[in-house]
């Protein structure tokens, strides 16, 4: 693994996630973009699933694509941005599903992919995959809250209007408990 090359311990890594989900629990704030969402999807036993994790390329592919995303700009996570934005979506991106669970109501889905012509420009093959599925989410947990962004709202400055939506995650960010 990545973390034995570096000489890391599992059970250094296993302290360190912990010490991360405390953190949130506590009040704190995660923001997360593409595939780093998985570690507090799997490891924080989150109540969402990313849906294009298994599915195969010959189903859903989108190697670097501009997409086109409807935002919930009535919350402090969405605020300043387009009710319709754009979105680059890259190879290690996600997309969000709640999981069925007796937590799915701490789920708040921020940004969603178009219900149709979800492409804008590039490729894109499988669009019924991601189409109406979530492109970002917060998640409560504990006090705090996990942001799960789907996507890499700061890749190369494109769609650089995305960028509000980091913003917005930070700054709506409560004090910090410590």
């Amino acid at each position: 693994s990545a973390a034995e090359e570096l000489g890391v311990t599992p059970g250094a890594v296993s302290q360190s996630v912990k010490a991360l989900e405390e953190f949130v629990k506590a009040g704190g704030r995660l923001v997360t973009f593409g595939q780093a969402g998985d570690l507090p999807i799997e490891k924080f036993k989150l109540p969402v699933r990313n849906i294009v994790a298994t599915v195969p390329t010959k189903q859903f592919w989108s190697p670097g694509s501009t997409l086109r995303i409807n935002v919930n700009n009535q919350t402090p996570l969405g605020y300043g941005m387009p009710e319709n934005a754009l979105a680059i979506y890259t190879l290690e991106c996600q997309v969000y599903e709640p999981v069925a669970s007796m937590h799915n109501e701490r789920v708040d889905v921020i940004a969603s992919y178009a219900d149709k012509d979800v492409l804008q420009s590039g490729w894109l093959l499988g669009e019924p995959v991601i189409a109406s599925k979530a492109a970002m989410v917060s998640v409560a947990h504990g006090k705090g809250k996990v942001v799960l962004i789907g996507f890499r709202p700061q890749h190369r400055d494109q769609a650089h209007g995305t960028y509000k939506l980091v913003f917005d995650a930070l700054y709506d960010a409560p004090a910090s408990p410590l």
